[in-house]
């Protein structure tokens, strides 16, 4: 099964760019960082109101168009692990390319506190 799944995630990585070549110039890429990670949040939102079994087809081309991106701009421009992916279920997929980079991106975030957003009002009562 994890030798299926990766020679269709190779094959569509090497095929993509043949068959979006031949697509309108001014449509937007569906492999670009942006759309990227876009679909990436749908996904993990979709996550939460579907069973994987039902978002199989988009988790799988979605795989697909992250390995794409990998190939013209590299793992890191694509938010994705520089580890390979360790298995072929459909969790493995999903967590690899899902689940993790959610994760990374949330983990790398540092709170920000801005004093000019503070709102000191000494005349103010809790409740009020």
């Amino acid at each position: 099964m994890r030798a299926k799944i990766a020679i269709w995630l190779i094959l569509g990585a090497v095929l993509a760019p043949a068959l979006w070549a031949q697509e309108s110039p001014s449509k937007p890429s569906p492999y670009g960082t942006e759309a990227l990670r876009t679909r990436r949040v749908q996904l993990f939102v979709m996550e939460g109101q579907e069973p994987l079994k039902e978002m199989a087809g988009n988790i799988y081309e979605f795989a697909t168009d992250s390995e794409h991106c990998r190939v013209i701009s590299g793992s890191q421009a694509c938010g994705l692990p520089s580890n390979s992916l360790s298995g072929g279920t459909l969790e493995q997929v999903f967590d690899y390319y899902v689940r993790q980079p959610i994760n990374k991106a949330v983990d790398q975030q540092q709170p920000a506190v801005h004093k000019q957003d503070w709102n000191w009002d000494s005349d103010s009562k809790p409740g009020r």
